[in-house]
């Protein structure tokens, strides 16, 4: 999905930028439960674990709707048809 999404130019940069997301993604969001339940107490690190990623694919759901919605709305009237033009009946002026 990255490279497919990228420009040409840029496409070979793509893969590894989303490898290296993945990564720090793991790198800091695995000690973090961890360190909480170190601090905590077993059963507080998949609890706080739960409701951080909870609150996290929220926001991303929230983000992602309110970008995406006005660029499918435009897509959607791009593609649709012109109106045909409305002609006006012909005057016969009797008088």
């Amino acid at each position: 999905m990255l490279s497919r999404s990228a420009p040409a130019p840029h496409r070979a940069g793509m893969v590894p930028g989303g490898y290296l997301v993945g990564y720090a993604a793991q790198g800091i969001g695995v000690p973090a439960p961890g360190a909480v339940v170190t601090a905590h107490g077993l059963m507080a690190g998949p609890v706080t674990g739960a409701v951080v990623l909870g609150g996290f694919f929220v926001l991303v759901a929230v983000v992602g709707l309110v970008v995406l919605t006005p660029l499918h709305r435009a897509d959607r009237e791009a593609a649709r048809p012109a109106p045909a033009p409305v002609r006006e009946p012909a005057r016969t002026d009797s008088a």
